[in-house]
């Protein structure tokens, strides 16, 4: 063995070369293992970029459309709560949950339908005194 080993070439950067041609002499399943390894290491990291990539286009998203995205988890995990993440936009200077931020935003909407908008001629004399008493005091 020492003769064979003493003439692997280590300039080609191969890892630990004497234990790889051990194992690949004897048929040994260790290189298997290891390639599949790299493998699934490699696919993390490929999924872990297309998380990242996710999270900023979501991002970008959200900022159009004026919710900021709270509790987002940064790294990819083997499951989602479905609590974990949650968009927020402000509704009147607090930050909400947009279920919550929806049925305010509703609320607002039916109490200003249900407002009466008084009509012009019902104002429109009242008007009148009010701009010709503001003429007045301009001049």
């Amino acid at each position: 063995w020492s003769g064979v080993q003493a003439r692997i070439p280590t300039y080609l950067g191969i890892r630990d070369v004497g234990k790889r041609s051990a194992e690949f002499v004897l048929s040994l399943e260790i290189f298997n293992h290891i390639l599949q390894k790299q493998r699934i290491a490699s696919s993390i990291a490929e999924l872990d970029a297309q998380w990242r990539q996710l999270l900023r286009d979501l991002g970008e998203v959200a900022d159009a459309a004026g919710v900021a995205l709270a509790k987002i988890p940064s790294t990819v995990k083997e499951s989602l709560d479905e609590d974990s993440a949650e968009p927020l936009t402000i509704v009147d200077g607090d930050w909400v949950g947009l279920d919550e931020a929806i049925s305010q935003l509703r609320e607002r909407l039916s109490a200003l339908t249900a407002q009466t908008v008084p009509a012009v001629r019902e104002v429109s004399t009242q008007l009148d005194a009010d701009v010709v008493a503001e003429e007045d005091t301009i001049n």
